[in-house]
């Protein structure tokens, strides 16, 4: 009987967590830079029970197609990948097809 080794996308992913302080809103950088892309497409005044789940699919495949500075200037999609061996974007497509 062979042992099999592990597949890259079978080891789990073990991100850094932190916690910052409620209402310190400088301790939250990247999420504070998220928020303001994605009032790009949601400003603060249009109200959210108008937006589809394609109008969000469009948007957050936009935002996923950025490259980051924080990634070595690859988009998410592509670490993501790498990390995992699975094609978001091929998933995005189909699920903007249903």
């Amino acid at each position: 009987m062979k042992k099999r080794g592990i597949a890259k996308k079978d080891r789990p992913i073990k991100p850094d967590t932190y916690f910052s302080t409620p209402y310190s809103s400088w301790e939250r950088g990247q999420n504070e830079n998220a928020n303001g892309l994605l009032r790009q497409y949601f400003p603060k005044v249009m109200e959210l029970i108008d937006v589809t789940i394609k109008e969000v699919f469009i948007a957050v495949d936009k935002l996923n197609s950025r490259p980051k500075k924080c990634l070595n200037y690859k988009t998410p999609y592509e670490v993501f990948e790498g990390l995992t061996g699975i094609d978001m974007k091929n998933l995005l497509g189909y699920a903007l097809m249903n």
